[in-house]
């Protein structure tokens, strides 16, 4: 089966550990970042992936390249983490050093992780909330489709991709129900 992005012929940049790009002040800059590496489908490419602490101390301290890309894209931009723990050592004194950051900066932008699991576990919820990103709990029961379908609205409805119709008639949406209204 075909990701929606494949069926829809969409090219999303996506970047990995030597590919990784230092964040500027474009607002073009967007993609897929695969912190641990990605296999190049490219044969003859040299194919840098994250599987040993070895490799962690070379891209996280002596390259600085995921650690720096991180710290300066929290800074510019909203992270969304998807299908990432954030147990590994490394990129949780990262995290923990941005949100200690967020009382010393007014700069630093709201972090996200999406969650899926049959119920919420409030433990986890707060470890994230502990590291300074907002947890989005979603039901995972039958799938991780109905994650597909709140990054495809997300996306719809964003203040950078989404069409200004869109936009309006969500927040007039939004604005108009009952207080606690989980609608």
């Amino acid at each position: 089966m075909k990701r929606p992005a494949v069926r829809a012929r969409l090219k999303i940049q996506t970047y990995a550990l030597g590919g990784i790009p230092r964040p500027g002040r474009r607002s073009d800059f967007g993609g897929i970042l695969h912190i641990h590496g990605a296999v190049d489908l490219d044969a003859d490419r040299m194919t840098d992936l994250i599987l040993s602490d070895q490799d962690f101390g070379e891209f996280y301290l002596r390259r600085r390249t995921v650690s720096d890309f991180i710290y300066d894209a929290a800074r510019l931009f909203n992270l969304v983490l998807v299908g990432y723990s954030a147990n590994d050592p490394p990129m949780r004194y990262l995290l923990n050093a941005i949100a200690a950051d967020g009382s010393r900066f007014d700069d630093l932008k709201e972090r996200f992780t999406f969650i899926g699991s049959d119920a919420p576990d409030p433990t986890a919820l707060e470890d994230w909330r502990g590291r300074g990103i907002t947890p989005i709990h979603y039901d995972a029961a039958g799938g991780h489709s109905i994650l597909l379908d709140v990054l495809q609205r997300w996306a719809e409805v964003s203040a950078i991709n989404g069409k200004k119709n869109a936009v309006d008639k969500e927040l007039r949406r939004i604005v108009s129900r009952k207080p606690n209204s989980r609608e």
